[in-house]
């Protein structure tokens, strides 16, 4: 009933403590010890809440690579003794660690911390003194400063990557309201010409005109403000940490007033350009086109110029950065550059078409064309609409990247749905994952080499796309099917079960009898060669003992030598035939295909078997090593020549040579293997872009894997059945990581959260752009209905008119809708290529990738048609409704 456990220098051994009862000096005989064992000592692992015992403390710690120095060392897992083993030890061979918990409550601040880092510091201070214990010492390993440093490194990071959707979002608020602003003074104008006529000034003038905007924003501040502080409480509740203390601090009461600040200037500035106009125009019935002031055209030609600077900047920037200012603001002018280019080119646009449709039949075309032509007030709406739709696709695009960036990252790290470590040769795991899942649906072995030439990943390549998790991203163009099919073998293996093999050889190699060697993988990853012979010149049989094959043996490959499995010159041919075991012929022997081997150093003699040709279950083999001693060797044809392999994007194996597409890489001290990389990734499971992924059948025919350099994984399935699960755990395999674990860890943290923002920001800017859409139309109906009225005294039919209507409308949201989305994802494209999004811990972390979510994109395109088509309908109908021969007179 013990199960003995090798951990450094002392063989540890379990008991099922409702089974065994032991004592000390209980004397235990195990299999294949000299002599028996003697138990000195107990340990009882507690069970209770204030349990301090680590499991993790107790596992032995492989090899691990390092990205800036040596890798670090084996280190073996502690053994469990008695006080009395201790205390027998001089006080150099032993010391005492004594760990502190560091209490952190949900209010802790920055500053908390730093008093702890200088609390440590007074502590290592005061271990100085003579009032303390001799040999008393702060450990090296105390890491809370950097914890500190790297909290403060974070903050910094996710201000500065959020701070883009706070300020596009006001950015995209105020751009709506100056435009509303606008709108409003359209209507009033009629209202400062009566008051201009009754002898007001224009200082007065302008205060009847900011009258209404200041009472709106003093309506608006303390009503925002108190949405804002119920939002922050009820994401802070829904997002982070339970009693994590919410506060309106400074920071947000300078936001408030800046933007207060803000719209009143707006106010005022276009309250200034509606009285500053003549009275002539403030009373004209119709307002004709103007041309645009200098100050406007210097204003747009300086967006323009400075949305393509920056552009032009953050792309020759070279690697990724650090947020600065002018990338903060790039989203934002570049869409508001966008906008303005939409803007002036539907102008020009309408324009051209108002020429072009006058001497041709379209009559509602030419209506609406020249309806944006004249009346710029339909451009302008595509300012705003442009820079909220740019902010809605750029910040769903943040989003949705970062979120495809955590599962990448949590596929890394796990593999699968399910991880189980286990403390097993690559080789047994594999046969257990055969044995309890015969089909391949659920289970997968993976071993982690961690190699000084490289981090490499082994994996059960044909089971790999049933089972590992593989997001698109990793190949992009290449499925996890495809990339599993150009890994696995070419087809499947031969195989023996029994436990004696027989095979006639005729030897007409000239020089005397030959032996041969069959190459087995015995079944659970044992690597076995047996011989049969020496077989004579001539034909004869002969047969040999194989009792490890009774639960099937893998045959890897033939060779052919002298008596005594001695090299020798050979020249001539060998056919084997009537290959059987346990009596029974092996029908695929001859019929799975034989390809000679050749010595895997690039340049080296071609292999001493010319030929191999398989007819009527047997093979003939043409050998001839032109006068060197070798052992000739040959190989079933199931696997590649050259191991195919999956390179991540900075994998940098320890190459030897190159040839053509093939590579001789470093695989251990003295080892090498000639591979052929077929695809590379952006990550790989466990070693990230920095791995290299090759199935373990085809790797390990000719190449060993070193159990102490690597970490073996059993991947399983979210829907692997409860039976397999429990052979699993009979089997002591219980050590269980998920996808889930991992990806709401990584959801969980602060800079994630953060990002969670965008997502706000994406649905408030759509819904300030649809209700800026929704008003702009509702105030221009008055104006319109006058024009449509004037249409009809002419003469044009109804239907005509609603045509025009919609049309006008369609294309001006069209473009700003166009002109948005563009803008959206090249902003999207540039931020994610040029700056840093966060931070990366290792090597073995996966990169950020752009991920333009084209369903988002798709979806929304969908929700601005319906919306258009609604708005434009209604528009038309309540236009057409209302323009009557009294609209004009009453207009007058």
């Amino acid at each position: 009933g013990a199960c003995p456990r090798r951990t450094g220098q002392a063989l540890m051994l379990a008991f099922d403590a409702s089974r065994t009862h032991t004592r000390i000096g209980d004397r235990f005989a195990l299999p294949g010890a000299p002599t028996p064992l003697t138990l000195v000592g107990t340990y009882r692992l507690p069970t209770g809440g204030g349990a301090q015992f680590k499991p993790i403390r107790f596992r032995s710690l492989l090899p691990q690579p390092s990205p800036s120095g040596p890798p670090s060392p084996y280190v073996p897992s502690p053994f469990v003794v008695t006080p009395s083993t201790v205390t027998g030890l001089s006080a150099g061979h032993w010391f005492v660690r004594a760990d502190y918990r560091l209490s952190v409550p949900a209010d802790t601040t920055l500053d908390d911390l730093q008093a702890a880092v200088a609390e440590v510091a007074g502590l290592r201070d005061g271990l100085r003194s003579d009032r303390l214990a001799a040999g008393l010492s702060l450990e090296r390993g105390n890491v809370l400063r950097p914890i500190v440093d790297q909290a403060r490194q974070r903050r910094a990071t996710a201000e500065q990557t959020v701070s883009p959707a706070v300020v596009s979002l006001i950015l995209v608020a105020l751009v709506l309201l100056v435009r509303l602003l606008s709108a409003a003074m359209e209507l009033r104008r009629p209202e400062l010409a009566l008051a201009a006529l009754r002898g007001i000034d224009r200082g007065q003038l302008w205060v009847l005109g900011m009258v209404e905007p200041a009472l709106i924003l003093a309506v608006a501040a303390p009503v925002g403000v108190f949405v804002g502080y119920v939002s922050e409480v009820a994401l802070s509740s829904a997002w982070l940490v339970p009693g994590l203390p919410v506060r309106f601090g400074p920071a947000s009461a300078e936001f408030a007033v800046g933007v207060l600040a803000v719209s009143l200037v707006g106010a005022a500035v276009v309250v200034r350009s509606a009285t500053d106009e003549p009275l002539s125009v403030q009373i004209a019935n119709v307002r004709r086109p103007v041309r645009s002031r200098r100050w406007v055209g210097l204003l747009r030609a300086a967006l323009v110029a400075a949305a393509l600077a920056m552009l032009t900047a953050a792309l020759w920037s070279g690697r990724p950065s650090q947020p600065n200012a002018a990338d903060l603001l790039l989203p934002v002018v570049l869409a508001g550059a966008t906008g303005v280019v939409a803007t002036m080119t539907a102008g020009v646009a309408a324009k051209w078409w108002t020429r072009w449709t006058a001497t041709r039949r379209g009559l509602a075309a030419y209506i609406a064309s020249r309806t944006i032509a004249r009346r710029r007030e339909g451009t302008w709406l595509v300012l705003p609409m442009a820079v909220a739709l740019a902010i809605a696709v750029f910040a769903a695009g943040i989003y949705s990247t970062a979120a495809d960036w955590r599962a990448s990252q949590a596929a890394t790290m796990v593999g699968a749905d399910m991880s189980f470590a286990v403390s097993l040769p690559l080789s047994r795991a594999v046969a257990i994952t055969h044995q309890l899942d015969p089909d391949g649906r659920w289970l997968m072995a993976a071993g982690a080499d961690s190699d000084i030439n490289g981090p490499k990943v082994v994996v059960d390549a044909p089971r790999l796309a049933r089972v590992a998790v593989w997001p698109r991203s990793w190949t992009p163009g290449l499925s996890v099917a495809q990339v599993a099919d150009r890994l696995s073998p070419l087809r499947p293996a031969l195989t023996l079960t029994g436990r004696r093999l027989r095979m006639t050889v005729d030897n007409r190699v000239g020089g005397g009898a030959v032996l041969v060697g069959v190459d087995l993988a015995a079944p659970f990853g044992q690597a076995r060669q047996i011989f049969v012979g020496p077989f004579p010149p001539g034909a004869s049989t002969f047969g040999a003992s194989t009792p490890y094959c009774s639960r099937t043996c893998e045959v890897k490959g033939l060779t052919v030598s002298g008596p005594g499995a001695v090299a020798r010159a050979m020249r001539g041919s060998l056919t084997i035939s009537r290959f059987r075991f346990d009596g029974r012929p092996v029908r695929y022997f001859s019929a799975i295909g034989w390809r000679p081997v050749a010595d895997p150093a690039f340049g080296g003699p071609p292999p001493a078997i010319t030929g191999t040709r398989s007819s009527q279950g047997a093979l003939a083999l043409s050998i001839d090593s032109s006068g060197r001693k070798v052992v000739a060797e040959v190989a079933p044809r199931d696997l590649p020549p050259v191991p195919p392999v999956v390179l991540g994007r900075t994998a940098s194996p320890k190459v030897v040579a190159r040839q053509g597409n093939e590579l001789k890489v470093a695989t251990a001290v003295g080892g090498s293997a000639v591979v052929s990389p077929i695809a590379t990734s952006e990550s790989t499971p466990f070693f990230g872009p920095a791995g290299m992924l090759v199935d373990d059948t085809t790797y390990t025919r000719d190449n060993a894997v070193f159990d102490l350099e690597t970490t073996v994984h059993i991947l399983a399935r979210s829907d692997t059945p409860s039976k397999i699960l429990a052979e699993l755990a009979a089997r002591g395999i219980t050590q269980r990581t998920t996808l889930d674990q991992v990806r709401h860890t990584l959801d969980q943290d602060a800079y994630a959260l953060a990002l969670n923002l965008y997502l706000v920001v994406t649905a408030i800017v759509l819904l300030l752009a649809f209700a800026g859409l929704a008003v702009a139309m509702a105030v221009s109906i008055p104006t319109r209905r006058r024009d449509a009225a004037s249409m009809r005294v002419v003469g044009v039919p109804r239907r005509s008119i609603v045509a025009a209507v919609v049309l006008d409308t369609a294309a001006v949201v069209g473009a700003a809708t166009v002109a948005g989305i563009a803008a959206g994802a090249l902003s999207q494209y540039v931020v994610v290529h040029t700056l840093t999004l966060g931070y990366v811990d290792s090597i073995f972390t996966p990169r950020v990738l752009p991920s333009l979510d084209l369903r988002f994109v798709a979806e929304l395109l969908v929700v601005a048609a319906v919306v258009l088509v609604a708005i434009a309908a209604l528009l038309g109908g309540l236009t057409v409704r209302g323009a009557r021969t009294a609209t004009l007179r009453d207009n007058g």
